[in-house]
């Protein structure tokens, strides 16, 4: 027997955007941090895969915290300007293990932020540790237009504090 109507179609997973970051705060606050976002200048909307790239920066950043950094405080910043978005993610935790900050996570952010023509950083704060991007919004209709399918190698920028003495 037929209805006569068509069948339902499965609708698709949300795409993951910075439209989502309270989720993912969210989250982060339920292992016990304390989360602050903070925004400065005036957002705006992203091409699908620049908002895709962004959002993984900052889950990944997050993941980090909550699985090595033995935090207790998180401060979120994205830092809009004509040109560019930029991302923080700064903890109040112990840091990176002495040699730097190791991992593909961390590489992987940094692929994400090149794909677009951006950059990435991070390393020790001396109270804690921050992952820092920047991430082009003038980067032409190939870096917007689609999704990254092949990413260049790259070279993650970590740094340490220098330490002279007393603070």
């Amino acid at each position: 027997m037929c209805s006569g109507r068509a069948p339902r179609r499965p609708r698709p997973p949300p795409v993951s955007g910075l439209d989502r970051l309270d989720e993912l705060v969210g989250r982060a606050r339920a292992t016990g941090l304390d989360v602050t976002t903070r925004t400065e200048g005036t957002a705006r909307q992203l091409p699908p895969a620049l908002d895709l790239a962004a959002y993984r920066i900052v889950q990944e950043s997050l993941t980090n915290v909550t699985r090595h950094a033995r935090a207790s405080e998180v401060l979120i910043t994205l830092t809009w300007t004509d040109e560019a978005l930029g991302l923080s993610v700064e903890d109040d935790g112990e840091g990176s293990p002495v040699g730097g900050a190791r991992g593909s996570g961390l590489r992987g952010m940094a692929e994400r932020a090149r794909a677009f023509g951006g950059e990435l950083t991070a390393g020790d704060t001396g109270r804690g540790f921050r992952v820092s991007a920047r991430l082009p919004l003038t980067g032409g209709p190939t870096a917007m237009s689609r999704t990254p399918t092949a990413l260049a190698p790259t070279r993650l920028t970590t740094t340490r504090p220098t330490t002279g003495g007393t603070e």
